[in-house]
C-alpha cells in the first residue's frame, strides 16, 4: 500500500517545522536508544542513537514537510534518503507518485520500476508505468507494459480500458475497438462505450461516434466530459448548430470554463453570427487573458474589425499585459499586412517574458517578409540555441534557405527537426513541399501520405495528393475522392477548389472543370497560378477570349514562369479553331 497522500494537510506556514519538531521528538522517544552515563559523574549530555527504522521515519516526516512548503528539490532528497534506508516498495511507489505529480514521468519511472521489483503484482504501478511512456508518446512501449501484464493476468478490465486510451490516443483505432470488444460485458461501463466513440470518429464514422455520445450524454447528463466530446463532434461534423446548442448545455451546467466559451464564440463566427458572438465574450470571463484569446479566435474566423474593437480598451489599462502585444502584433499582420507595425508591437514583449521565444519567431517571419532573410536567419540561430524546444525555428531557417535556392541545406534543416520531432505533421508538409520543388514528385507523394495515414482529416495532405496525382494523370478517381474530402475539411479554400478543377481537367470533365475554376478565382482571387490553369480550361474548351484575358491576369500578378504564360499565349493566338461559346 502506498501512504496516504498529505499534500493537503501539510502547509507551508509558520507551524509547520514546529508541529515536525514536536514529532521528531516523540519520534526520537520512542525509537532511540539511550546511552548510559559513565560513572555516574554529575550532569552529562544526553546522546541518542537513532535506529535505521527512526531515521527513515525521520526522512520522511521531513520530505512531507519540505513538500508541504514547496520546497520540491529539498523534498526529494529527503524521500531519496529514506529510501535509502527503507528501500520498500511503499516509499519508492510515494517517489513515483511525487515524481508524477511534478510532471516528471521519465524520473517517476525509475522509482516505478523498483517498485515493481519489490511488488511485480502492483496492478497501480503497471498503470502508472504504462502511463509514463505514453505521456512521452512512446506508445509502443506503453502497450507493451500493459500486454505484458495481460499474459499474467488475462481479461483484466482495468488493463484492457488502458490498454484502449492509449490506442485511441496513439490512433490505431481498429486495435482500440478489438481491446474494448475483449472486454467482459460484466465489466463494461461508461468508459467503454466513451472510448469506442472516440475509435469511431477517429475512423471517419462520425455518425455512429455522435450516436454513442448521445446515449451517454443523455444517461449521465451530470458528465461534462461525455457532452463536450459530444459537441467536439457535432462540431468536426459540420453541424454547427447542433454543436453551438450542446455546449450551450455545458454553460448550463455551470462547470464550463474559458475554453467551453471560447469554442461558441468560434461556432456562432462560424454560423456567420459575430453579433451573438460579441454577446458572449461580454457574457464570458472578463479576465484579459479570456478577451484576448476571443480576439484570436474573432481574427482567425475572419473577422478582424471586432478583434480589434475587443483588444484596443486593453491597451488603455495601467499595467498591459505582454501577451495583449502578441495579439496586436499578429492583427498588424493578419489584417492590415503591416509586418513592420508588428514587428514595433513584438519589440515591447520583454526578454523575460514566456511569450519571448513565439515571439522572437514571429519576429523571424515579419522580417523575412521586410526582406530582412540576413537579420531573421541571426534570429532564427539564436532562437535555436535559447528555444530549443520551439521548433519553428526549424521551420523558420529552413524557409529562409528555400527562398535562397539552397533547397538541399533547407531539406537536412527539416530531417534534423524531424529527428526531434517525428511524425510532426507541419514539419512533414514542409518537407513534402520541398521534395515537389527538388523535382522529386514520387517522394513528395510518400512524405504527404504519411500525414493522411496518420490524419485521414488532414486538408492540406489531401489537397496536395490530390492536386500532384492529377498534375502526373495517375490515380484520378482517388485525387477526385482526397480533393473532395479536402473541400469538406475546408469548404470555401480557393486552393482546393482550383485543385478540384485541375482534377476534373485531366479526367476530361472540362465543363465541371470550368465551373470549379470560376469559382476558384472568385475565392481566391489574387494567385498566378489559379489564373494560368482558368486559362488552360478555358482553352481547352475553345474559349480564346477567357483563356487569353486569364493568362495576361497571371502575369500581371507576378507568376514565377512568365516565359510559360507568353509561349502559351502565343499558342493560342497561332491556333485556327474557333471560339466555341
Amino acid at each position: 500500500m502506498m501512504l496516504p497522500d498529505t499534500t493537503g494537510r501539510v502547509r507551508g506556514n509558520a507551524t509547520a517545522p514546529l508541529v515536525l519538531t514536536v514529532i521528531l521528538a516523540a519520534l526520537l522517544a520512542g525509537c532511540a536508544a539511550r546511552q548510559p552515563q559513565a560513572g555516574g559523574e554529575g550532569h552529562k549530555p544526553v546522546q541518542w542513537t537513532m535506529t535505521e527504522d527512526g531515521a527513515s521515519i525521520y526522512y520522511y516526516m521531513l520530505y512531507l514537510d519540505e513538500r508541504g512548503q514547496g520546497h520540491f528539490a529539498n523534498a526529494q532528497a529527503a524521500l531519496d534518503k529514506a529510501i535509502e534506508l527503507d528501500p520498500s516498495s511503499r516509499l519508492y511507489e510515494e517517489a513515483a507518485e511525487f515524481q508524477w505529480r511534478l510532471g516528471h514521468p521519465a524520473e517517476a519511472r525509475e522509482y516505478i520500476k523498483k517498485a515493481l521489483a519489490k511488488n511485480p503484482d502492483d496492478r497501480l504501478m503497471v498503470m502508472r508505468l504504462a502511463d509514463s511512456y505514453a505521456a512521452e508518446r512512446r506508445f509502443d512501449d506503453a502497450m507493451g507494459t500493459l500486454q505484458d501484464w495481460l499474459r499474467t493476468h488475462p481479461g483484466d478490465a482495468t488493463a484492457l480500458l488502458r490498454m484502449a486510451d492509449i490506442q485511441v490516443e496513439a490512433r490505431r483505432y481498429p486495435e482500440a475497438l478489438q481491446t474494448l470488444a475483449s472486454i467482459q460485458a460484466k465489466d463494461k461501463g461508461p468508459e467503454t462505450s466513451y472510448l469506442e466513440a472516440k475509435a469511431y470518429a477517429g475512423l471517419g464514422k462520425r455518425r455512429k461516434a455522435i450516436d454513442i455520445l448521445k446515449k451517454l450524454s443523455d444517461k449521465y447528463q451530470d458528465n461534462v466530459l461525455y457532452t463536450a466530446e459530444l459537441a467536439y463532434q457535432y462540431e468536426l461534423a459540420k453541424d454547427y448548430v447542433a454543436a453551438e446548442e450542446t455546449y450551450s448545455r455545458i454553460l448550463e451546467m455551470g462547470e464550463a470554463g474559458e475554453e467551453v466559451w471560447l469554442r461558441l464564440i468560434s461556432l456562432n463566427l462560424k454560423l456567420n453570427n459575430p453579433e451573438r458572438a460579441m454577446t458572449l465574450v461580454q457574457e464570458g470571463p472578463q479576465t484579459p487573458d479570456f478577451v484576448m484569446e476571443a480576439a484570436r479566435t474573432f481574427l482567425s474566423e475572419g473577422f478582424p474589425e471586432e478583434a480589434a474593437q475587443l483588444l484596443e480598451p486593453l491597451t488603455h489599462e495601467k499595467d498591459v499585459d505582454p501577451k495583449l502585444y502578441f495579439y496586436l502584433a499578429l492583427l498588424s499582420y493578419e489584417n492590415g499586412k503591416n509586418p513592420q507595425k508588428a514587428l514595433d508591437y513584438l519589440d515591447k514583449i520583454p526578454a523575460d517574458n514566456e511569450l519571448a521565444g513565439q515571439a522572437m519567431g514571429f519576429k523571424a517571419r515579419m522580417l523575412v517578409l521586410l526582406g530582412k532573410s540576413d537579420e531573421a536567419m541571426r534570429l532564427v540561430r539564436q532562437g535555436k540555441r535559447d528555444y530549443p524546444e520551439i521548433k519553428d525555428f526549424w521551420d523558420i531557417q529552413a524557409m529562409i534557405l528555400e527562398d535562397r535556392g539552397q533547397l538541399d541545406e533547407a531539406k537536412a534543416v527539416i530531417d534534423q527537426a524531424l529527428s526531434q520531432w517525428p511524425g510532426d505533421a507541419g514539419l512533414l508538409y514542409h518537407l513534402g513541399l520541398l521534395q515537389q520543388r527538388m523535382g522529386k514528385p514520387d517522394a513528395a507523394i510518400a512524405t504527404m501520405e504519411r500525414i493522411i495515414a496518420d490524419d485521414p482529416t488532414n486538408a492540406d495532405a489531401l489537397n496536395f495528393v490530390g492536386y500532384l496525382l492529377a498534375d502526373q494523370d495517375r490515380d484520378l478517381e482517388r485525387a477526385l475522392v482526397l480533393v473532395k474530402e479536402a473541400l469538406d475539411q475546408k469548404p470555401g479554400s480557393g486552393y482546393i477548389v482550383d485543385s478540384l478543377a485541375w482534377v476534373y481537367f485531366h479526367m476530361g470533365k472540362l465543363p465541371e472543370a470550368f465551373d470549379s475554376i470560376k469559382q476558384a478565382v472568385e475565392l481566391t482571387p489574387g494567385d498566378p497560378t489559379i489564373w494560368e490553369h482558368y486559362g488552360d480550361i478555358a482553352a481547352a474548351m475553345g474559349k480564346r477570349a477567357e483563356a487569353r484575358k486569364a493568362y495576361r491576369k497571371s502575369l500581371d500578378l507576378g507568376h514565377d514562369k512568365p516565359e510559360t504564360i507568353r509561349q502559351k499565349l502565343d499558342k493560342l493566338e497561332k491556333a485556327p479553331a474557333p471560339e466555341k461559346q
